[in-house]
């Protein structure tokens, strides 16, 4: 594996990596892509392992600004739980329908 890396990194002209990069790289949104814990254990083997925890202990750090907005979310959900139906509906509707929500949400606020 890693004389196929080191070949097609030379070819490509980047430098070599090795292979757990390609894991690492793959696993880090996992959380963000798994809706239930069924998902992260389909993405788990995909990384071939066989158990939830080792993708999570070995690939499961939040870099610290994530961390921050994954905690302002959190707080902002206990303090408005209303809010939180609204942006969970929002985050699983396409771009364009976010935008036409946001404008009427916008002209609800102006007209305050």
């Amino acid at each position: 594996m890693r004389q196929v890396l080191r070949k097609a990194a030379a070819a490509a002209g980047v430098p070599y990596f090795k292979p757990h990069a390609i894991r690492s790289t793959v696993a880090k949104p996992c959380d963000e892509w798994a809706s239930s814990l069924r998902d992260m254990k389909a993405l788990s083997q995909n990384l071939g392992h066989e158990q939830v925890s080792t993708t999570s202990k070995h690939y499961g750090d939040v870099e610290p600004h994530v961390k921050q907005e994954l905690f302002r979310k959190m707080r902002d959900k206990q303090r408005n739980p209303g809010a939180r139906d609204i942006s969970d509906l929002a985050e699983q509707v396409d771009l364009e329908t976010q935008d036409v929500v946001r404008k009427i949400l916008q002209m609800a606020l102006d007209k305050k």
